[in-house]
């Protein structure tokens, strides 16, 4: 029985592994036997015949074990102890496989409001402890089997300080496997219950409500993190959570309900002074939170995530990026505020100062993370971007960007903002007054996107940028070469069709005009066709 008992326990693990309720069945013993007997909806025996080859070939060495100790010995004993052995074993299996089920089938037949999603990510974080209970129902049970297999302790070997060893580990141990083994799993299961309504994003899950699917994700990682509150993966996930809500909010009152100061169980707290959602509640605080509020959330779980491990680059990474679009949001408000025909002036300049604020706090943020990592040209590039389109300063946006192309030359985002930095030199000068300069730093962009295409042929807006740049110096066969290599790469995009067409045109060759205008008609939607019919029109001689 014993050895029923220890096999029971293997099918029962792989019960765990492998029992699921694809097809949504009501009925636990359905969902039990679909799993062994079906894959995807069909017929399939192969589960079935692993557990039956596993009970095979556990049978055969248990009872070999059996018969060389002499525990057993005519062929009778063999087949009365197998028979004992698998009906142990099966019962373990189809009891313990069948209660999972049951678990699952649960799921299905309750109601799924805001309360009742999260309250199932806690309880599918649960299934790991049933796994525990019946590894310790099996030592009990053996246990209790061999008490007579070996001799005991004289009653008055168990003194009173033994005893309440016993007694104190029975309660502490417990407690110790739950925090340091299921805890951790159980987060890890909730954090993925979040990936659905990460996908999810602004999408409004009750029309009036103001929940989006960020909420959702939201309150499943702060789930995470009050189950490992010293795993920082969690939280980056929770602060990038709390950031793309801010950028969907409508609420963009600038009163606040979150200190910059606050500390971080404001946020991962369910206290009504902390973040205030009872368990098992449809409350989710973040849908009625300003944007000013979520912000300041991200900004205070990123920077926990830092304090747990501060030489985690990703940490002063997230932030830099966080201060970067939080500015972004603050330069919205700046140019609605500019756009009113009354705007007040003290409100412009209060505003302008706030976005100059984030930036700099991100480019603060990317200094201390390529200090951490001096070598990763990626965080180069974001630095760089950061001042060249942002500060407003190229001078230093230069200086990142010859730092990372010293570092990577084989790293094509580099080559793109390179051009991007000659392009915005160009913008800068006044093409009336100085033309060789224009034209010099035109030419320093082409440069750079030809760079590019050598480390990367398939980079489209390179093809793209330098057709441009051709059309503004007035080389219009360097144009219709950048736009061949976009078709070549896109060969039945009726947009690059028509613009070659144009180009063509432009350039006196209206036999290859016409050629692509006609391509252009076969592939493009029906009410673009009208125009491109017309272009052929206007392109062929008179009859």
């Amino acid at each position: 029985m014993t050895y029923g008992l220890f096999l029971g326990l293997i099918l029962g693990v792989m019960a765990f592994d492998f029992t699921n309720n694809v097809d949504r069945s009501t009925i636990p013993g359905q969902v039990f036997i679909g799993s062994m007997t079906k894959l995807r909806g069909q017929t399939s025996l192969a589960v079935l015949a692993m557990f039956l080859i596993t009970v095979v070939v556990g049978l055969i060495v248990i009872l070999a074990e059996l018969r060389t100790d002499g525990l057993i010995r005519a062929n009778e004993q063999t087949v009365a102890a197998g028979a004992l052995i698998v009906s142990v074993a099966a019962l373990v299996w189809i009891a313990f496989g069948t209660f999972i089920a049951g678990q699952l089938t649960s799921f299905i037949t309750e109601q799924n409001t805001v309360g009742r999603i999260l309250d199932i990510a806690d309880r599918l974080g649960a299934f790991p402890a049933y796994l525990y209970l019946l590894i310790l129902a099996v030592m009990i049970g053996s246990a209790f089997l061999l008490r007579d297999e070996a001799p005991t302790l004289p009653v008055n070997g168990a003194s009173y300080g033994g005893l309440t060893a016993l007694f104190a580990g029975a309660m502490v141990v417990p407690a110790l496997v739950a925090y340091s083994n299921l805890q951790p799993i159980a987060a890890d299961i909730v954090y993925k219950q979040a990936g659905p309504w990460d996908q999810g994003g602004s999408r409004e899950l009750a029309p009036g409500t103001g929940i989006q699917s960020w909420d959702l994700s939201i309150e499943h990682y702060r789930r995470s993190i009050q189950l490992a509150p010293n795993e920082d993966f969690y939280y980056l996930w929770l602060g990038r959570a709390l950031l793309e809500k801010a950028k969907s909010t409508p609420n963009t009152s600038p009163n606040k309900t979150i200190p910059d100061d606050a500390p971080f169980m404001r946020i991962i707290g369910n206290e009504p002074e902390n973040w205030n959602r009872p368990y098992s509640s449809d409350a989710l605080p973040s849908a009625g939170l300003s944007r000013e509020d979520l912000l300041t959330a991200a900004r205070i779980i990123l920077q926990e995530a830092r304090v747990i491990n501060p030489f985690n680059t990703d940490h002063s990474a997230n932030l830099a990026r966080m201060w970067q679009q939080s500015g972004d949001i603050a330069q919205t408000e700046l140019d609605a505020e500019r756009a009113k025909p009354n705007a007040d002036p003290a409100r412009v300049a209060e505003l302008a100062a706030e976005v100059r604020r984030r930036y700099e706090n991100a480019s603060r943020e990317y200094a201390t993370a390529t200090s951490l990592s001096p070598n990763n040209a990626q965080l180069w590039n974001e630095w760089a971007s950061l001042y060249l389109s942002r500060l407003g300063n190229p001078d230093e946006a230069k200086v990142k960007l010859d730092k990372s192309l010293a570092l990577d030359k084989k790293f094509s985002q580099t080559y793109l903002l390179r051009a991007e930095w000659f392009l915005a030199k160009a913008r800068a000068t006044d093409r009336q007054q100085d033309e060789a300069a224009w034209r010099a730093a035109l030419e320093g962009a082409r440069e750079e996107l030809k760079q590019l295409l050598v480390v990367d042929p398939n980079a489209l807006q390179g093809y793209q940028e330098l057709a441009r740049i051709a059309l503004e110096l007035g080389d219009t066969p360097a144009a219709i070469d950048a736009m061949q290599g976009m078709l070549a790469r896109n060969p039945n995009d009726w947009n690059i069709l028509r613009n070659l067409a144009v180009l063509y045109r432009d350039a006196r060759q209206i036999t290859m005009a016409i050629e692509y205008a006609q391509r252009a008609i076969a592939l493009a939607p029906a009410d673009q066709r009208p125009a491109l019919e017309l272009l052929v029109q206007q392109l062929s001689p008179p009859q």
